[in-house]
């Protein structure tokens, strides 16, 4: 019986492998093989456009730069790193990041020592101060920086970085604060603002007042491009739709301004004309693990007119302008987002001053800050700043953008 069920066994296998003709061709049928269905024509794959805000999101586990050493790179970056920077990115493994920051350590620090030891030498001479103090500001921007980067680095991970949002069309402003001043007594003040963008440039109005206290000045600006650039494959290039980022990261603009302020309780109404050069640099032309950093420097010149009121007397003078800073970009989505930043100003003048101390340089150096900016919703924003110098000048302000609209690539 087990004979007879094996036979038909075969038999019906050797059925199944039977050959057969079709056509004048013959197919070998197996229990194995089918006729494949005809496959339809596949539909064109449309490509989404590449959001640069999907980068923060990666896995940390898959960036070659990185590996998984903590605490010890927060330790590195603190000692040695403070006198070496970039030693939290080599613990971190982003040794790229690392070798430069240790450059621009270098060089800023150089810059600065040699300008300062110049300006030594040569008793501040007056046909030299002025380039020596923009490079001074430069050396310790770029020895500062570098420093800062890499605690960013380190301690901030890829999905908790920001991008910088595009340029509202126009934008007005509520603002309020505090200004604490041991020899103009301002106390609190309000003010308002509007800024209008358009493709590579900007104008901007602010005012502030405090009438009790005789306290009023109002700022006007004008903001043009000079160059451009975003991040590699990001920023102010064309991305895979074909359409161009509407905000530059990486900037030089040129910046006329005009201001004017009145101190009439101390008899002071002062007017000022300036010419400056802004600038902003993203932190990815130095390295991709800086993505969501940048640093400023500015440098320009001010041409002051003050009247005394009490005594009918005019003096004017000239102003060095010259500054620095470090930022980074707030995280955000859906038209939020913003930017904080830590600042160095050498301007005098105005009520916040230069900073005092109880050595000889009092007052030669400039001011320090923070600022920072957040935008709540498409239309809605808050932005503050403190800045310590001779003074303390602490504001705070609500940002209203009418139609949530922005301005074309390349605004300011």
């Amino acid at each position: 019986m087990a004979a007879s069920a094996n036979a038909a066994a075969g038999s019906d296998a050797a059925e199944q492998a039977r050959p057969v003709r079709a056509g004048g061709a013959e197919h070998e049928l197996t229990a194995h093989s089918a006729p494949r269905p005809a496959q339809s024509a596949r539909p064109p794959t449309l490509r989404p456009v590449r959001d640069p805000s999907s980068d923060a999101r990666t896995n940390v586990a898959s960036d070659p730069r990185r590996c998984d050493c903590q605490p010890w790179p927060v330790v590195a970056a603190v000692i040695p790193g403070v006198l070496l920077h970039g030693s939290g990115s080599w613990a971190l493994g982003d040794h790229q990041t690392a070798k430069r920051l240790l450059v621009y350590e270098v060089v800023g620090f150089g810059t600065l020592g040699v300008s300062l030891g110049v300006i030594a030498a040569t008793g501040a001479a007056r046909s030299l101060i002025g380039p020596l103090i923009a490079t001074s500001v430069i050396g310790a921007g770029l020895f500062g920086g570098s420093l800062a980067a890499d605690w960013y680095n380190v301690l901030v991970p890829p999905e908790a970085r920001g991008r910088r949002l595009p340029i509202p069309r126009w934008q007005s402003q509520l603002l309020g604060g505090y200004v604490y001043n041991p020899q103009f007594e301002v106390g609190g003040f309000v003010g308002h603002g509007v800024q209008v963008a358009g493709a590579g440039w900007s104008v901007s109005y602010e005012g502030r007042h405090a009438p009790l206290a005789g306290y009023a000045q109002w700022r006007s600006a004008a903001e043009g491009s000079l160059w451009d650039w975003g991040q590699p494959g990001d920023w102010g290039q064309p991305n895979e739709g074909g359409t161009a980022a509407e905000s530059p990261s990486s900037y030089v603009h040129l910046v006329p301004a005009f201001q004017q302020l009145e101190l009439l309780d101390a008899g002071q109404r002062t007017w000022t004309a300036e010419l400056a050069l802004q600038s902003r640099f993203d932190g990815t032309l130095v390295s991709p693990g800086l993505r969501g950093a940048f640093v400023e420097f500015g440098a320009g010149y001010a041409r002051r007119y003050t009247r005394l009121l009490n005594v009918d007397a005019d003096i004017s003078d000239d102003l060095l302008l010259a500054s620095c800073a470090f930022g980074v970009y707030l995280p955000g989505s859906a038209g939020r987002g913003g930017e904080a930043r830590l600042f160095y100003d050498h301007r005098h003048d105005g009520l916040v001053g230069g900073l005092l101390t109880k050595r000889i340089g009092s007052g030669a150096t400039g001011s320090i800050g923070f600022g920072g900016s957040y935008a709540v919703s498409e239309r809605f924003g808050l932005a503050l700043t403190s800045q310590l110098g001779a003074g303390w000048v602490n504001t705070v302000a609500l940002v209203f953008r009418p139609d949530g609209a922005t301005a074309t690539k390349g605004s300011p």
